[in-house]
């Protein structure tokens, strides 16, 4: 069971990174039922290979390459 659990607030913390919704790591370690943020982030780390800071900041350059690349298709061509 504790292995069921750790795995669904991983992809929740998963989750919610990608899509921005992470006011903080401690709020969202809170939010999900860890101690604490250092508890959150060596969960992600054991099983993801890095910190969940790490990955929170690929997602936004993601977000920001595909913003940038949608606001470039709306420009219309003189």
């Amino acid at each position: 069971p504790k292995a069921v659990i750790r795995r669904y607030r991983l992809q929740e913390v998963a989750v919610r990174i990608e899509r921005g919704d992470v006011p903080s790591l401690a709020t969202l370690a809170y939010d999900l039922g860890y101690a604490d943020q250092a508890h959150l982030s060596r969960d992600w780390k054991a099983m993801v290979g890095t910190t969940p800071s790490a990955f929170a900041a690929a997602q936004e350059q993601e977000r920001a390459a595909q913003g940038s690349a949608s606001s470039a298709e709306l420009k219309p061509h003189s």
